[in-house]
């Protein structure tokens, strides 16, 4: 047993074992069961000992380990039923089939193995076994071990009675009802595909092979049926009776199916169903489960019900030692998630109908109420784990936050999918902001039509119906709760200012750009504002005549301004007069050309003042550099005059003392913080210190200097 232990731990450890040791463990275990074993297997626990019956594991190693570990490796007083489909779909069947294979050998008669559908040729070659064993070892030396094992497989049971009381086998029943002990105990053992037929008994023959391999119960009919595999029956609890009464047994004991505890009974508790892989494939969320029968309990008279353990397998090593158990319960949980958030809407109308007094929260019992009517659990027990954040109180006296409760069970979006749903809902509500009020805060007035300082859903609803944003229903409780950050059911002007505020600021740096951009080319096409002001359709009126100027429709401005070479849709147009509309009569939404005038004015205005400050920071520069360019031949005895420590290098008050000499040669004297603004122009390196290369580098005559928005801070 020494070297199956070893054996174990060296497959744990995903060690791929020399192609000769599997051909010699596979030709030995075949052998041993063609001698030892028949077609119907039979088995005798002793009363002080004790089987442990396993159903599919399918390649998942981890299961067939964690077995062992929880009931120990075979032994005289510890025996082993498994109950076929060792390999396919799982990743490590070859560890499967070479450990039963050595415990097989190392212990006979404490170790049995069932054949299931999956130890048949065209299911390997199917289910991915074979190209496992290709991978593995090669083409050719990986077929040559295939065919070997699919000699193994043949040679398999195709059932086991247990103390003559229970049946066990892969699939179940056939469509026959008068079949006998005796009968599966003279079937060959055969490759089912290459089996064919002749005559009544042979047929007879084959439909059993199937039935024991393929067939399900089922509790819908009393008899058989076909079943939809396309191969065994669907059999009912009547057949069951029959074959047990029959035979003089009590249980069958089948696999075959996954189970999402791992077990299944069926026909009045005659019928049970084993499955051993949890989580299978990865995919499936189920636990798996074994069950345990004592030889007390099988040499006692009466009926016989066994322990049933379900489980999730444990990993090897590493930080997975947690195992597949944690992800699986985390899978549960998450299925317990996702049918409250799908069940979010309907659960918020029966939590705010059991809140009479708009608190936002409801009491335990009526937490618990609510709950069992939309998602029947057990949620006496379940709201310690999904409630108990929001739970306020005593525990004789435990509210709790429904709306709280909500938010937290949701789907995690990728994040561009929710940003660019975000952007587009923030779109329109800055849209809304600007077309009726001249910040966020005078819009978040307006759509608080109660005056009390908080939003309600249905005044935020309002506002995104206004804006015609399309969002439904249920994606409108969705944004309210995001918005919702403190979850009191309601939200507050800092609330609604932080959520819409970036995108707002992004839409104010558009107008202005944009802004800027009709500004210069209608000053391109006209000599003044007042000029192009008076060409554009509607503005009809001189200033200053007294009149106002009626609005014109946002066609009327596309028109004008593809006039000018700009093209903008309608929409933007609309952006573009953002703060500078009105609404006609019929609520249609006109454009203030005044208004407009003026926002545009301000512009021109801001950029003159801009060019002039750019003029007088020229002229401070070019000051300085003609003064330099003058002095070249004296700018070396200058600059060691600075270098006061002669480092060849001049520190921000070295260069400081130096400057303020030559200030007074200078028409606009530079400020202290303008010398130190200098001393980090010339700076190139940043190194901290301004070298005499830098020095005359940084003060040379080239192209005209260019200031932009960023560059004039530095000289202020």
């Amino acid at each position: 047993m020494e070297v199956v232990r070893l054996l174990v731990e060296a497959f744990k450890n995903n060690v791929t074992l020399h192609h000769e040791y599997v051909a010699r463990i596979a030709v030995a275990a075949r052998t041993h069961l063609m001698n030892k074993c028949g077609t119907l297997n039979r088995i005798t626990v002793p009363k002080t000992g004790k089987i442990v019956v396993v159903g599919d594991t399918h390649g998942q190693f981890t299961d067939l380990v964690s077995i062992f570990e929880a009931y120990g490796l075979p032994s005289e007083d510890t025996i082993y039923l498994i109950n076929g489909d060792l390999v396919d779909r799982g990743p490590q069947g070859l560890e499967n089939v070479m450990t039963v294979f050595s415990l097989l050998l190392a212990r006979p008669g404490t170790v049995c193995v069932n054949r299931g559908n999956h130890e048949q040729r065209h299911m390997n070659e199917k289910y991915h076994f074979q190209q496992q064993l290709l991978a593995r070892y090669g083409e050719q030396q990986g077929m040559v071990l295939f065919d070997l094992l699919q000699k193994t497989f043949k040679e398999f049971p195709l059932a086991t009675v247990i103390n003559d009381k229970i049946f066990v086998t892969h699939g179940g029943l056939c469509e026959y009802d008068d079949v006998t002990l005796d009968e599966l105990a003279k079937l060959p053992r055969v490759n089912l595909k290459a089996m064919e037929p002749e005559g009544k008994e042979a047929l007879r023959r084959y439909n059993i092979i199937k039935g024991l391999l393929w067939s399900d119960p089922t509790d819908q009919i009393e008899g058989v049926a076909v079943s939809r595999r396309g191969s065994g029956v669907n059999w009912g609890a009547s057949f069951t009776q029959r074959f047990l009464d029959r035979n003089k047994l009590q249980l069958i004991i089948r696999s075959h199916q996954v189970k999402e505890e791992g077990f299944e009974w069926q026909h009045g508790n005659r019928v049970l169903t084993l499955f051993s892989a949890s989580n299978y494939c990865g995919t499936m969320e189920n636990k798996a489960a074994v069950a345990l029968f004592t030889g007390t309990q099988l040499h006692a008279q009466g009926n016989i019900k066994p322990e049933i353990h379900s489980f999730y397998a444990q990993a090897f090593s590493g930080e997975e030692s947690q195992g597949i158990a944690s992800e699986c319960e985390k899978s549960s949980i998450q299925k317990i998630r996702e049918r409250i958030f799908l069940g979010r809407h309907p659960l918020m109308a029966s939590f705010s109908a059991k809140d009479r007094s708009n608190t936002g929260t409801v009491s335990l019992e009526d937490f618990i109420a609510v709950m069992k009517m939309h998602i029947p659990l057990q949620w006496e027990l379940l709201w310690r784990y999904f409630a108990v954040p929001q739970a306020v109180g005593t525990t004789s006296a435990v509210t709790i936050n429904y709306a709280d409760f909500l938010a937290r069970h949701k789907p995690k979006l990728a994040g561009s999918l929710f940003k660019k749903w975000v952007d587009e809902t923030n779109r329109g509500i800055t849209k809304y902001v600007h077309q009726n009020s001249n910040n966020i805060e005078t819009a978040f007035e307006h759509a608080d039509t109660d005056g009390n300082k908080k939003l309600s859903m249905v005044e935020f609803s309002a506002v995104l119906s206004q804006v015609g944003c399309g969002l439904p229903d249920a994606q409108l409780s969705d944004l309210f709760r995001a918005i919702d950050v403190n979850k009191d059911g309601q939200i507050d002007y800092q609330e609604f200012f932080n959520f819409f505020e970036p995108t707002a600021k992004e839409e104010e740096e558009w107008v202005t750009k944009q802004r800027k951009r009709v500004l210069r080319f209608v000053c391109l096409k006209h000599t003044s504002m007042s000029c192009a002001f008076r060409s554009w359709p509607g503005f009809t009126t001189a200033e200053g005549d007294g009149q106002k100027p009626v609005g014109i429709m946002p066609e009327q401005v596309q028109q004008f301004l593809k006039s000018v070479g700009l093209s903008y849709t309608t929409e933007e147009c609309l952006r573009l007069s953002q703060g500078c509309t009105t609404a006609a009569a019929d609520k249609t939404i006109l454009i203030d050309l005044t208004a407009l005038k003026f926002q545009l004015r301000r512009i021109e205005m801001q950029q003159y003042e801009k060019k002039s400050r750019i003029q007088f920071y020229d002229s401070v520069r070019y000051a300085i550099a003609q003064l330099f360019h003058e002095q070249r031949l004296q700018l070396q005895r200058v600059f060691r005059m600075m270098d006061t420590e002669h480092t060849g290098f001049l520190s921000v008050t070295g260069l400081e003392c130096g400057l303020r000499a030559l200030n007074v040669l200078v028409e606009v004297p530079l400020t202290h913080k303008q010398l130190k603004r200098l001393h980090q122009a010339l700076d190139t390196n940043q190194d901290g210190h301004v070298s005499y290369e830098e020095l005359v580098a940084g003060l040379t005559f080239g192209e005209e200097f260019q200031f932009d928005d960023n560059s004039l801070p530095h000289f202020m």
